[in-house]
């Protein structure tokens, strides 16, 4: 007899707009300009008088210079004018985007990433989608987060190097990134600038080369090995680039970023990104109830009270016995319980035992307890559990088994997460 199973899939995980990068913001830019542009308040009244000819000139050479700020009053007298033009509306969604990206006033950031989300919805109500502005939508779909401001050796350096990227300025930015990594070598988002300026010159060699240094700084930051996977899929390796995308996933299994580009990836090339759908007997165990230890009993609890020894009551079972006493003894530095990998780990295995105690076959077992069979086997099941069953308890024994399971989890990300499409 065995017991239903309330099937555990994998929660939706949203991108990190947060830390949203120049490069992606630059190739945003460049799509949306498409002979119209435009962007947000006008501050110069000599605008409203201004030739149009010479406006549509002046405002497309600061675009394509990316100089964002410098283009901004243009832009948007631009949109004043012609507001039923989608294109025009696109392009200020585009510049109001790029420039919140590096604004370090944090009131003002927060109101030009508003103002782009608005904008790019009234451009594709206008039916300007087709030109960019979906994307900006997406982009701009998650809450703002202010641009982080450096302090510490490096930082004037940094801070400025984004400036004037935010300006076109890409020899300065270069220059400057260089001299805040002489004054901090720690500095991990001044190589990935720097990284972003030679993908914006389309050397995507040496952008490669500069997102690796940001990665030697810190492995187990995702940003860095995605960037690179989008500089060598953009160079053509698209092998090379799908394993920094995997090592994207090892690094940080829990953020967005690293599943979107998977998914970019795997769009480009014919793939598809679909996780296992795994689930096992997951329901409250042991607790207090007026001095008296009570059990919330699963279904499969029932094949105990019949005489037949069940794999998942062994599964539940186990979690009862390692919370009272397992815990203890496998994390004596903590002192409060919690899920944990080896408990997990424990207990799938009571229940892959019973399964080999009672002789029982395929036909009478449910296909979890077959894909938690096949996972041990292939030794991939900590890397199952920790990437896509993992609970807030679970999740704090990742990093220390990412560190000594590299390969491991890369193997489990490129066999179960990435399929060729049906």
């Amino acid at each position: 007899m065995v017991a239903p199973l309330r099937i555990l899939r994998p929660k939706a995980r949203q991108p990190s707009y947060n830390v949203r990068t120049m490069r992606s913001r630059v190739i945003v830019m460049l799509m949306c300009f498409v002979g119209c542009v435009h962007l947000v308040r006008a501050q110069d009244p000599s605008l409203a008088t201004m030739p149009e000819k010479e406006l549509v000139v002046t405002a497309g050479q600061l675009y394509i210079k990316l100089d964002m700020a410098g283009a901004l009053p243009y832009m948007q007298e631009l949109v004043k004018r012609h507001p039923e033009n989608g294109m025009f509306a696109t392009s200020l969604a585009g510049c109001l985007y790029s420039v919140a990206t590096v604004n370090m006033d944090a009131q003002q950031a927060a109101a030009q990433w508003t103002a782009a989300h608005k904008e790019a919805e009234r451009a594709i109500a206008l039916h300007a989608a087709g030109n960019g502005a979906q994307e900006i939508l997406d982009l701009t779909a998650g809450p703002f987060h202010p641009q982080a401001k450096f302090t510490g050796p490096g930082a004037a350096a940094l801070n400025q190097a984004k400036n004037s990227f935010g300006h076109g300025d890409l020899d300065a930015t270069l220059n400057e990134c260089n001299a805040a990594m002489v004054a901090d070598p720690g500095l991990y988002d001044a190589p990935l600038l720097a990284g972003d300026v030679w993908l914006q010159r389309q050397d995507f060699a040496q952008a490669a080369v500069w997102y690796g240094k940001a990665i030697a700084i810190n492995p187990n930051r995702e940003t860095g090995y995605r960037f690179r996977g989008d500089a060598l899929d953009r160079a053509g390796q698209t092998n090379a680039a799908l394993e920094q995308y995997i090592a994207a996933a090892v690094a940080d299994p829990y953020s967005g970023g690293p599943i979107e580009g998977l998914t970019q990836w795997s769009g480009r090339h014919g793939h598809t990104v679909q996780r296992p759908q795994i689930g096992t007997a997951k329901l409250p165990i042991t607790e207090m109830k007026n001095g008296t230890a009570v059990t919330n009993i699963p279904e499969s609890q029932s094949d105990v009270d019949n005489g037949v020894l069940s794999p998942w009551a062994m599964y539940q079972m186990k979690r009862v016995m390692f919370k009272t006493d397992g815990f203890a003894k496998a994390y004596p530095a903590e002192n409060t319980y919690r899920h944990s990998l080896q408990e997990e780990v424990a207990s799938i295995q009571a229940a892959l035992d019973a399964i080999a105690i009672l002789k029982m076959k395929d036909a009478d077992l449910d296909p979890h307890l077959i894909a938690l069979r096949k996972l041990n086997q292939e030794g991939l099941l900590e890397c199952w559990i920790l990437l896509d069953d993992a609970d807030q308890g679970i999740s704090q024994d990742y990093p220390a088994y990412r560190d000594g399971h590299r390969e491991l989890i890369a193997k489990y990300v490129r066999e179960y997460w990435i399929h060729p499409a049906t």
